[in-house]
């Protein structure tokens, strides 16, 4: 071969492997894209899921679900981080309820870095498993048809006895924090979550950003839901819950400025009574514009009615 026909060759063998390099670039750029989103569709589905089961049990107390036959709760103890928190789990007159922000949590119990205009959902009801034993150092409830009597000291309390069966006591307070166990910049949704007796704090999901609630209330007995209002709204407290409005806010775990991605489908209209909207243009710093999202509201309409 001529020095020329060899130089020609290179040439064509350079193309031809900057081609296939570029080929192999796109062919990884997609396919990290493809994979966010199927990632942000997992969190968002199983986000979802578990709020939706959790919320359905609202007010569920054994054999009984009306907050009225409920006696008492003497000698129960709950702590979080050492602080006793019992009032707060335990108060059973409102199995369901929102607070408009996560710095409203209790300053004995605060969540790991809760997001400001993010609301919390407390929820507060007996376990779905029956004939659990009694066991001591548990918050559990014996209920029967007529009454139910909370104890942790694995000792039945005489007067559920007759008829009763015995449930572990849930309770879960969902928030969203401004980090994960991934990244400290990322969010996630997490939990105050009633561990025997005592309240630990456990992630969820990477990449939840904000949760709004909203309760459809029934004001005139009809067993229809009159209107949607916002946890503190003083109106819940004349009427029946009815259901819960659930609207969250994922992001991709990773953002795609190599991509050149911007989220330009903001802002993302939440429906907290305000008009908060959510503009990743604006705020680049809690809600980056580099990241994929997706916006989903589910209502979930509740199996007791919460009076």
């Amino acid at each position: 071969m001529t020095l020329i026909e060899t130089m020609v060759a290179m040439a064509i063998s350079s193309i031809l492997i900057l081609g296939s390099i570029q080929m192999y670039t796109q062919a990884r750029s997609n396919y990290r894209t493809i994979e966010g989103i199927a990632r942000l569709q997992e969190n968002l589905r199983f986000s979802t899921d578990i709020l939706d089961d959790d919320t359905r049990l609202a007010g569920f107390w054994g054999k009984t679900n009306s907050a009225a036959d409920l006696l008492g709760q003497a000698g129960v103890s709950v702590t979080c981080g050492g602080n006793d928190v019992t009032g707060w789990v335990m108060n059973t007159g409102q199995p369901i309820a929102a607070l408009q922000t996560a710095a409203a949590l209790p300053v004995s119990c605060p969540g790991t870095k809760p997001r400001d205009n993010s609301d919390v959902l407390l929820v507060r009801h007996a376990t779905a498993e029956q004939n659990v034993a009694a066991r001591n150092g548990v918050v559990q409830i014996q209920s029967n048809g007529s009454i139910g009597m909370f104890f942790d000291d694995g000792i039945e309390p005489e007067t559920a006895k007759l008829d009763g069966a015995i449930f572990d006591v849930a309770f879960n307070a969902y928030y969203i924090s401004n980090e994960s166990r991934y990244d400290e910049n990322l969010p996630s949704l997490r939990r105050l979550s009633l561990v025997n007796n005592r309240i630990v704090d456990q992630e969820l999901i990477p990449g939840v950003e904000n949760l709004q609630v909203q309760f459809g209330i029934d004001r005139n007995g009809d067993g229809r839901i009159d209107m949607y209002v916002d946890g503190d709204d003083a109106r819940i407290a004349a009427g029946s819950i009815i259901s819960t409005r659930l609207w969250l806010l994922v992001r991709s775990e990773r953002g795609e400025p190599a991509q050149g991605f911007v989220d330009t489908r903001g802002p993302y209209q939440t429906p907290d009574a305000s008009g908060l909207q959510i503009d990743p243009a604006i705020d680049a710093v809690d809600y980056p514009p580099t990241h994929r999202r997706m916006a989903l509201s589910r209502t979930i309409v509740l199996r007791n009615q919460v009076n």
